[in-house]
C-alpha cells in the first residue's frame, strides 16, 4: 500500500466510523430508547427488544462494525503519531485495540442474546 492509499483509507474511516456510530446509535435512542431503557427491568428491556425485531438487530450489527472498526484505525494511526519523542505510543495502539475489543463485545451480545432474531442475511 502507498503511503497516499494508506493516508486516504486511514482518514475515510477516521470519518466513516463516527458517522456510522452516531447514526445508529441515533437509531437505537429513537427505536429502543437506548441507554435509557437499561435503567428498566430485564422483563421490560427483552421485551422491548423482541419487539423491535430485525431492523433492531441490524442497528445493533451497525453498532458491532462501528466498534470493530476502531482496531484497524487504531494501528492505522500509529505510524503518523509514533515518533521518538511518544515513546509510549505503542502502548496506547495496545490500550485502543483492546478498547475496540471490548467494545465490539459489548456490542454483540445484543444482537446474539436472542436466536429467534436476527438482522436479514445473518443466519437464525
Amino acid at each position: 500500500m502507498t503511503a497516499k492509499s494508506h493516508r486516504f483509507l486511514t482518514g475515510s474511516l477516521l470519518i466513516a466510523t463516527p458517522v456510522l456510530f452516531m447514526s445508529a446509535f441515533t437509531l437505537l435512542q429513537i427505536n429502543f430508547e437506548y441507554p435509557d431503557i437499561l435503567r428498566q427491568p430485564a422483563a421490560v428491556v427483552m421485551e422491548k427488544f423482541v419487539a423491535g425485531g430485525n431492523g433492531l438487530i441490524t442497528n445493533w450489527y451497525a453498532m458491532l462494525i462501528s466498534a470493530i472498526l476502531f482496531i484497524p484505525i487504531a494501528t492505522m494511526l500509529h505510524p503518523y503519531l509514533a515518533r521518538e519523542d511518544t515513546p509510549y505510543m505503542t502502548t496506547a495502539t495496545t490500550f485502543e485495540i483492546i478498547a475496540g475489543m471490548v467494545q465490539m463485545l459489548g456490542f454483540v451480545r445484543w444482537p446474539c442474546q436472542n436466536p429467534n432474531i436476527s438482522a436479514p442475511g445473518w443466519p437464525g
